[in-house]
């Protein structure tokens, strides 16, 4: 029976872990000594190779990636290979999907050290996802294995629609599947796209065909997040009057269009002058930052908001919101509670999306040009600030007409 290991044990193998996230087929071991060692490995019919260098040096990166790579080892490398066995043989020896993967997720590729954090972790886990899914045509096999040669439009689609889900429902009376988890698949989709379209422009490599162009991703909600109702805000501003945190977290959300990564971080540290002497808050976006495509916003500082921060007192100096501990907010814990604020005032179908949604749509019904409020939200094209007002707009333009053919039955 295998020894109990220790809550020191336990954290050291637990760090060792997350710091192995991107490494596939690498596993951390205790010795009974409790000394920290890594395995390569890819399965049943696989040798076992240790990797004697310490994690997140140089030559740990040399050592794995010529083995996952199958290149010869560093001269400098030490390597024991454990119980060897009938490595499997290779159904080719041309390069590979999970071959192509590891190329583009190399700290080497100057399109993927651009990237945020962020991304580079979404991206990782869908690409991981990728490589180890099953192939169907032959057994054993993951998509790592499949010969680039073969990789066709046929096996883009198989991929993106292994993540679709039917679920049954009731119309009318009567049971309906309905198709499910459509996100997912899109996301599939675009990671494929990227790497590809990476890969067709890469010099390096031999790459002539993009087996995902002509694919298209499916349909989703096309009103998007839920937008908030006025008497949606009425009643959330009844539920937490000013001074709460709750209520600055929905006027800052609301008045000042911004999405919940740029929230996080709004303070006094952006904060302006305009040409008139007015305060306003002037700083690059969160979406994009650090690429050619990243937005400078420039939001006024209403009097108003201005009050109620004022009146708030856990509002931060540097950053207005914060969290219990007196830190500012990452933005997925952020959503996470106020999500939980927006049930508890009995608001379940509201989120901290469908505000900015909410505060543009306001000034549309104000009759503020669309060119102002995007300078706000920071939308750079027509097209994705229609997409957030595109129910009202319609609504809108219904009422319009209406006035029209009253007018003219009047005449």
């Amino acid at each position: 029976m295998p020894r109990a290991k220790t809550k020191a044990q336990q954290k050291t193998l637990d760090t060792a872990k997350k710091a192995l996230s991107s490494f596939m087929y690498c596993y951390p071991e205790l010795s009974r000594h409790g000394k920290l060692t890594v395995f390569y490995w890819r399965g049943k019919g696989t040798k076992r190779v240790r990797i004697r260098d310490e994690i997140g040096t140089k030559g740990f990166s040399e050592v794995y990636w010529a083995i996952h790579e199958n290149r010869p080892l560093p001269e400098s490398a030490l390597t024991t290979i454990i119980a060897p066995q009938p490595a499997r043989k290779s159904i080719a020896e041309k390069p590979t999907l999970g071959w192509l993967i590891n190329q583009y997720t190399h700290s080497t590729n100057p399109q993927w050290r651009k990237l945020k954090e962020s991304t580079k972790k979404s991206r990782n886990n869908i690409l991981n996802l990728i490589r180890a899914q099953s192939h169907p045509s032959i057994d054993g096999y993951t998509f790592a294995d499949w010969p680039l040669d073969k990789f066709s439009p046929k096996w883009v689609k198989y991929l993106r629609d292994s993540r679709i889900r039917w679920e049954v429902t009731i119309e009318e009376g009567e049971e309906v599947e309905v198709m499910s988890n459509t996100e997912s698949a899109n996301s599939w989709l675009k990671v494929l796209r990227a790497l590809f379209k990476w890969a067709v422009n890469h010099s390096g490599l031999d790459i002539h065909v993009n087996p995902t162009l002509g694919i298209s991703a499916y349909p989703g909600n096309s009103d998007g997040f839920y937008c908030w109702s006025p008497e949606d805000v009425e009643k959330f501003r009844n539920t937490y009057p000013i001074g709460t945190k709750e209520r600055l977290a929905m006027e800052l959300l609301i008045r000042t269009l911004q999405r919940r990564g740029d929230i996080v971080r709004l303070g006094r540290q952006w904060l302006t002058k305009d040409s008139q002497g007015r305060s306003i808050f002037k700083f690059r976006q969160e979406k994009n930052g650090g690429t050619a495509k990243a937005v400078t916003a420039y939001v006024p500082f209403f009097d108003d908001l201005q009050q109620i921060v004022e009146a708030t007192s856990s509002a931060g100096e540097m950053v207005f919101l914060v969290s219990e501990r007196g830190t500012p907010w990452v933005k997925e814990s952020f959503t996470n509670w106020f999500r939980d604020v927006c049930d508890h005032a009995g608001l379940p179908q509201c989120s901290a999306h469908g505000l900015r949604k909410a505060g543009i749509v306001e000034l549309i019904r104000q009759n503020y040009p669309k060119r102002q409020i995007m300078a706000i939200s920071g939308h750079t094209t027509e097209k994705q600030f229609d997409h957030y007002a595109r129910s009202y707009m319609r609504q809108h333009a219904m009422e319009q007409m209406l006035d029209d053919y009253n007018a003219r039955q009047v005449a």
